[in-house]
């Protein structure tokens, strides 16, 4: 038995050194709690805590796994490491955290809450709260390509965009007729099995450019597909994206093929506009002539106010297999002015297959009708207005009268005389054009015609259409 005096001898020497004489009072984490329990990827939870005893607090945020596709965000969206320890809270305090999960499958993150002694050490009463983070259903956010239909040995640049994926690769699926390369890469030949492609996985966000050959004679297909890769390694097919590419053989650009050429209208008012659409199969581009009769003068859309060269290519540089511009054409007489405009195909960057050229037919109108008026009409007609039926009478004598049945294509006097009648109102007839022909445009005329007089529209000058057709042509004294 030690002795009394020996048991308080040890005692003063405890208090004499300043060494508290029993342990200081335990942590005790009053609560640790997430909400919610459960979010989608790229949304946020809030940790909250009570504890007791302590100086403050800490929270960890454990890692799942290298690679995992799982990253903590802070509330503004910053990215938060992994093993990462937010520090300087309080005993009763909260802190809101995010978190994206893009391993293809929920995952559960338990955080730690890591209470502070009264010294500051850390107490061995730690306690975790757990939710589970939902996979991202769009891992990768673009998956775009520079064309989706190349040529025989054309290059093609894929780019994408994960920015919360570690780890992709690329696979292809395509014919034996065709020959991917990568560029850079020194494989004569990349598969086509919709195995990786890449040995080394590609980052989130990048771009590779590959090369495309076919023997095919006709257009081949290949499918690009990019996937993200998961935390265990395997590939994560279900958020894949995909991209096919057409590759068309090389042309023979020495038998061009004029697939379309046209206007969208063909006869124009003065300064009207059309638009010009072409597509040539078979070539390596295309240009074109225009003629420019009587002061006409041409503008387009391709070269701003530039006129455009008469009887010659109207564009410096090859235009190409196929496209759309606007075209305006200015005729500064008073009568229409037909002008003949043509699609060349080119077979090098200099020559070009006149031969296989289509040309279409244009009508400007005059100025402001398309024809000029006679002037036996206007004397006429101003003699209606200022004496009345007399001279009303006069002009019928002197004018034409149309006597024969008029058909689609009939030539002739009366053809003329009919244009000249149709022609005075611009609603029917607003092409004007007086060619002794009875064409298109006529008939066209002709049944707006009937209908304007509630006459059966048959595209035919009979003889109620030519009753009328006459009448008119007395009044206003055309011959």
């Amino acid at each position: 038995m030690i002795p009394f005096f020996f048991r308080n001898f040890k005692f003063v020497i405890f208090l004499a050194l300043g060494l508290p004489a029993m342990a200081s009072a335990q942590t005790v984490t009053q609560y640790f709690e997430v909400s919610p329990s459960s979010i989608n990827s790229g949304q946020t939870v809030t940790l909250s805590w009570k504890v007791t005893n302590s100086s403050g607090a800490s929270v960890l945020l454990p890692c799942v796994g290298s690679g995992s596709g799982i990253h903590y965000k802070n509330q503004s969206g910053g990215l938060i490491a992994c093993d990462t320890k937010l520090t300087g809270f309080g005993t009763i305090d909260s802190v809101i955290i995010g978190a994206t999960n893009t391993s293809g499958s929920p995952v559960t993150l338990s955080p730690k809450l890591i209470p502070l002694n009264s010294d500051g050490s850390e107490s061995i009463g730690q306690s975790t709260a757990s939710f589970t983070v939902g996979a991202d259903p769009n891992p990768i956010t673009d998956f775009s390509v520079s064309s989706t239909t190349v040529v025989s040995g054309d290059k093609l640049t894929f780019t994408w965009v994960a920015p919360e994926v570690d780890k992709l690769n690329m696979t292809l699926y395509c014919p034996d007729e065709i020959t991917p390369t990568i560029v850079d890469d020194s494989r004569p030949r990349v598969p086509c099995n919709q195995q990786p492609l890449f040995g080394s996985d590609l980052s989130g966000s990048g771009s590779q450019t590959f090369q495309l050959l076919t023997s095919s004679l006709e257009s081949s297909f290949a499918t690009f597909r990019l996937v993200p890769k998961t935390g265990s390694g395997a590939f994560d097919g279900t958020h894949s994206k995909s991209i096919q590419v057409t590759v068309k053989p090389k042309p023979d650009t020495r038998n061009p093929t004029i697939i379309s050429f046209q206007l969208g209208e063909q006869t124009l008012k003065p300064n009207q506009e059309t638009k010009v659409s072409w597509d040539i199969q078979n070539s390596v581009g295309a240009n074109f002539k225009i003629t420019c009769p009587n002061g006409v003068t041409a503008t387009s859309s391709l070269t701003a106010t530039s006129t455009l060269k008469c009887g010659q290519m109207i564009f410096s540089d090859i235009l190409g297999e196929s496209g759309t511009f606007i075209i305006s054409l200015k005729n500064p007489t008073n009568v229409p002015q037909e002008l003949l405009f043509t699609l060349i195909p080119a077979v090098t960057s200099t020559e070009f297959d006149g031969v296989r050229a289509r040309t279409l037919r244009i009508i400007v109108l005059g100025n402001p009708a398309g024809i000029t008026p006679p002037t036996a009409t206007a004397t006429a007609t101003t003699s209606i207005q200022s004496v009345g039926a007399a001279a009303s009478t006069a002009a019928a004598k002197s004018a034409g009268q149309l006597a024969k049945r008029l058909r689609y294509g009939n030539r002739g006097s009366e053809i003329t005389l009919l244009q000249k009648i149709l022609a005075t109102d611009a609603a029917v007839y607003p092409e004007g054009l007086v060619t002794g022909y009875f064409g298109p445009a006529t008939l066209r005329a002709v049944k707006r015609f009937q209908t304007k007089y509630k006459l059966e529209a048959v595209g035919e000058v009979g003889p109620l259409t030519r009753k009328q057709l006459n009448t008119i042509a007395g009044a206003k004294g055309i011959q």
